[in-house]
């Protein structure tokens, strides 16, 4: 198990907010040297508690011309119902499952 320090956290933090931080951005920001930043960056990549860098697209850029909203309460509750259900989505690119029935989902 890895242990998160405050200078972790503070990385952690920045990135989630901004992927893209150099390390030279993050060293400033952080108050470590950049090559501190990167091995620290490292780590946590390689512990799994960074688990990708990823782009937030327009809908529209990827073909998605309308953004709606549906509930759907099913009647048996079991997760294999549910993974069933949610693999009749081509598209799906959000879900919320309550933890209590009446269970809905929210489609995005």
């Amino acid at each position: 198990m890895y242990n998160i320090d405050d200078f972790d956290m503070k990385i952690l933090t920045l990135l989630q907010a901004n992927g893209r931080l150099t390390n030279q951005e993050l060293s400033e920001l952080v108050g470590l040297s950049a090559s501190q930043c990167s091995r620290r960056r490292i780590s946590l990549e390689q512990a799994q508690l960074i688990r990708g860098y990823h782009a937030r697209l327009a809908p529209e850029a990827v073909g998605l011309g309308m953004v709606g909203l549906i509930e759907v309460s099913l009647t048996n509750h079991a997760k294999s119902m549910w993974t069933a259900f949610i693999a009749c989505w081509k598209r799906l690119t959000l879900f919320s499952m309550p933890i209590k029935p009446p269970a809905t989902l929210t489609i995005c």
